[in-house]
């Protein structure tokens, strides 16, 4: 089963029959195709106890937020919007899909700088000026209607952006659509209406529901039809803006592999961070496109997104900095309880290895550049699963960084090398 963040929910079973499609009916589009006679049925209802938190009610938060209505096509909704201090005349602007359950809406922390590296609140796009929008959609946060779990929340997204799109303040022409997890799944559907933007992101979105606790959704996974009509790896041909599908190899990678098999559609870029899983590179990701969609405004001559191998810099960069930040408290500590960090010392690392394949590699490319590996240990998992523990060391004098950060790095591409973890280390 997938891993989820869930907002409270209180269940209560019913089934009431859902709403028809909104979506513009337009000849060419699959997802309109689809929708043609359809109507879901609801069999579930919860969430509908959240509310939106108002910026006036937190005296500390940041200035420029504010709680405003957008209208959809079942009735009005609310969205947060956030709009960049000391700046005149139209901006670029983004909106931006929370993730978890229900999708979208917003939470108090979005009123503070972000304190991890899985940031879903898109706080680097206000850093570079665009404004930023928090839609939420229909049964939740205090909306009318019931949740219908990405299918008239579709119609409400697309609302939103068209709503974005039309605000005296922002560019038309530089509106961007973005989400993580359930947000970026729900914003490839939207996609996948033909929803105009300069582009869309979509970082860690589900091709189908498939593997989920069924009683999370308010419709019926386990019919054929309602499953199919929410399924992203169902419409991709429907999309019409360009559209980066973002994911970390160690997150959501069998999802983006069954899109990127299923896609002919050449405005669709397929994304992989090697190393990250479903969330950890969303700071350096937002970083770098906050930056890149503050630079396309003022050149839009640049192309609608960097290129990959920039997300994986940054990435990789990201967690050399966090790693050392790391290893530079561990080594603040030794030296706190006496150890004299001026001399040679081991230093020993413990890695864990899912299954046994790599580990005679790791073994000898470890020990031909100077580390003492031990024999890898076999454990097995509460799930039946074998991992393995695997104890090296090598040695030197901790006081000179460069010859400090040198052996960590090291130990640590070599584990990465074959999918091996470095989950501590000690100084000897």
């Amino acid at each position: 089963m997938r891993l989820l963040r869930f907002f409270s929910l209180s269940l209560l079973a019913l089934t009431v029959s859902g709403t028809a499609s909104t979506v513009s009916a337009q000849s060419d589009n699959p997802v309109a195709k689809a929708r043609e006679g359809f109507e879901t049925e609801i069999i579930r209802r919860f969430g509908e106890e959240l509310s939106m938190p108002d910026p006036v009610d937190f005296d500390d938060a940041r200035p420029g937020f504010s709680l405003i209505d957008y209208p959809s096509p079942i009735g009005d909704l609310q969205a947060l919007i956030k709009v960049p201090e000391g700046i005149d005349g139209k901006r670029p602007a983004i909106v931006w899909v929370l993730g978890g359950l229900p999708a979208g809406g917003a939470t108090p922390d979005l009123f503070y700088s972000p304190s991890n590296d899985s940031d879903d609140s898109a706080i680097r796009y206000d850093y570079e000026g665009l404004v930023t929008v928090y839609p939420s959609f229909r049964g939740s946060f205090g909306n009318p209607g019931r949740r219908e779990g990405f299918y008239g929340e579709v119609d409400d997204l697309v609302a939103a952006v068209e709503f974005v799109r039309g605000l005296e303040f922002v560019d038309e022409d530089h509106v961007y659509l973005a989400g993580l997890g359930f947000g970026a799944t729900l914003a490839l559907l939207a996609a996948e209406t033909g929803v105009e933007c300069r582009g869309v992101v979509c970082c860690g979105a589900d091709a189908d529901f498939f593997g989920y606790d069924l009683e999370i959704f308010p419709f019926d996974v386990e019919d054929e039809e309602e499953h199919r009509m929410r399924s992203p790896v169902e419409f991709l041909d429907g999309v019409k803006s360009k559209t980066l599908v973002l994911a970390g190899s160690n997150g959501l990678f069998i999802d983006w592999t069954q899109m990127v098999e299923a896609s002919t559609n050449e405005n669709i870029t397929f994304g992989l961070i090697d190393g990250a899983d479903h969330s950890d590179h969303m700071a350096t990701t937002n970083e770098l496109l906050a930056a890149h969609f503050a630079a396309a405004f003022e050149d839009p001559e640049l192309p609608v997104f960097p290129e990959n191998s920039a997300l994986q810099e940054t990435y990789a960069a990201g967690v050399m900095r966090r790693t050392r930040a790391e290893d530079l408290r561990q080594l603040a500590g030794a030296l706190e309880d006496g150890a004299d960090l001026s001399g040679e010392h081991t230093i020993e690392f413990l890695g864990v290895k899912q299954g046994g394949e790599g580990l005679e590699e790791f073994t000898e490319a470890a020990r031909d550049q100077g580390f003492e590996v031990d024999e890898a240990v076999p454990q097995v998992s509460e799930f039946g699963d074998t991992f393995y523990i695997v104890m090296f060391r090598g040695a030197c004098v901790p006081s000179d960084l460069n010859a400090f950060f040198g052996l960590t790095g090291k130990a640590r591409k070599l584990a990465r090398d074959v999918d091996m973890s470095v989950e501590a280390w000690i100084l000897r």
